[in-house]
Formats: C-alpha cells, structure tokens, sequence
C-alpha cells in the first residue's frame, strides 16, 4: 500500500514538472520512454491498491447439548461454500477445566491456537482453527479429554493469508462482563471466542458484529459459548455484556485475521 502511493506521488509530481517546465520541449527518445513508464506505473499502482484482499466471511454453526448433560464427543455439521484462501475457526467453551484433545473437519485435523481457564477451574475456553477447508458439508467433531456439559460453533472466512493466518493469540478471564483488548491492523479482521456458564442473555461491544451463540442452558452446570467479529484497528476491545446467576466467570481467546499480501508485479516497457 505504501509502495502505491509512493508510486502514485512520484508519478504525478514528475509530470507536473515536465508539463510546467518544458510544454513546447521535442521530448527525446529516452525521455519519452520515461514518462511511459510512470504512467504505467500509475496505472499499475491504482491497480494494486484495488487488488487488496478483504477478509470476508462464510458460514457459521453451533452446537451444543441438554441442559446438565456431559459428553466427551460434540458433532454437527458445517458448510463451506467455494472460495480462495479459506480458513476455518472453532471455539469450544468448557463447563469445567477439561481440555480439548482434538477437532476435525471432515476428517482433517484443526490446529490450536489459543486456549485459557477460568481461574476458579469453572469454564474453559479454546479456539481452533484449518487453512484451506474442502469447499462442501462435513462434520465438525470436538472431543475432550473427559467427560463434561460443553457447546461449540464454528465460523469459515476466505481471503486470509495461508502462511501467517494471524498474529499472537489473545487470551483472558475473569469476573464480570468479558472483554479482550487485541493488537490487529488496518485491513485485519478480529475473531473472539467466549466461554461463560449459566448465562440468561448477552449482546456484544460496539463495533462488533455477532457470529453466533450457543447455550446449554440456565443452570450452573450449563456452558455458553459466542463468537463476534470486528474490523481490524491498532488496537481493537471485543467486549460483551452477560446476565445470569453464572455470567461474570469467563475465559476468552481472540485473535486477528491477516488478510492476503498483496503482491502486484511491477512490469517495464519500452518505447520505440
């Protein structure tokens, strides 16, 4: 993006110049082939500038299970429409400190990337993820490595970058209402998954946008899981406002999609 700019400046500005220094100037050969070459690269760098990738998003699903019930298995299934540069996200909230052994998509393993337990051991929450998932409908399944009350849901997106799908995770928990402060960019988008337990209702911070929510139920044993997303920024809070007799005990990751470099090749020309 600075490189187009710059390109787009000096290209102006040298023009400028040549038409308010030499208008009636019989322009020379290699002059001539100058001037074409930086209005080619003007063209070029608006067309970089309008080739950026925006991080968009797919489908999302959830999942859970009866009020009080335990599992060490969780399936259901999620779709993925066609798209270049996929990846899919899974976060998994926990009514208990059990971890999560593993996650697949139609058979693929899904990787870790963050993880975070309540203080007090009562919620779990842990964020998973797959580059490039299989256009087409699979199964999610989640096991644990023990039994417990847990529920899930999973977002894909397209246009993320395939080497460096994001940066640091983001992890925190406490009492009171969740919130995570993330260190994304311009042109980033931030992804939150939150794990609470016996929640009655919730709604996100401004600037958010919600994906999904799933809840068990409105007991103490019941988890509840959500998942919201916001443009990228230096620095951007993914904060969200719970009720219930268990809301305020919650563990949370975040973290912030890179969208595709942009990689536009700069091409010479010559003139006769």
């Amino acid at each position: 993006m600075k490189r187009a700019i710059f390109l787009i400046t000096l290209s102006i500005s040298f023009l400028r110049y040549m038409l308010s220094n030499y208008p009636d100037m019989v322009i020379s050969r290699k002059l001539r082939t100058a001037i074409c070459t930086l209005l080619f690269l003007v063209v070029n760098s608006f067309t970089l500038l309008a080739q950026v990738s925006e991080i968009t998003t797919g489908n999302s699903t959830s999942a859970g299970m009866a009020s009080k019930a335990t599992a060490t298995s969780l399936t259901w299934s999620h779709t993925v429409a066609g798209g270049n540069n996929g990846i899919l996200i899974v976060t998994i909230s926990v009514r208990t400190d059990v971890a999560v052994s593993s996650v697949t998509y139609g058979g693929y393993s899904l990787t870790l990337a963050g993880s975070q337990v309540e203080s007090s051991s009562k919620v779990r929450g842990e964020m998973w993820y797959l580059k490039a998932p299989a256009a087409g409908t699979a199964d999610i399944i989640v096991t644990l490595a023990g039994s417990a009350n847990f529920a899930a849901g999973a977002t894909n997106f397209f246009n993320v970058d395939q080497t460096t799908p994001y940066g640091a995770a983001t992890t925190g928990q406490g009492s009171g209402d969740p919130s995570l402060t993330v260190a994304s960019a311009a042109g980033e988008l931030v992804i939150d998954g939150v794990a609470d337990r016996d929640v009655d209702t919730e709604s996100i911070g401004a600037g958010q946008t919600l994906l999904w929510t799933q809840k068990n139920g409105t007991v103490s044993e019941d988890a509840w899981a959500g998942s919201s997303m916001e443009a990228g920024a230096a620095s951007v809070t993914m904060s969200w406002t719970t009720t219930g007799g268990g809301a305020g005990e919650w563990a949370g990751v975040a973290i912030s999609l890179k969208p595709v470099p942009n990689i536009a090749p700069l091409w010479t020309i010559a003139v006769q």
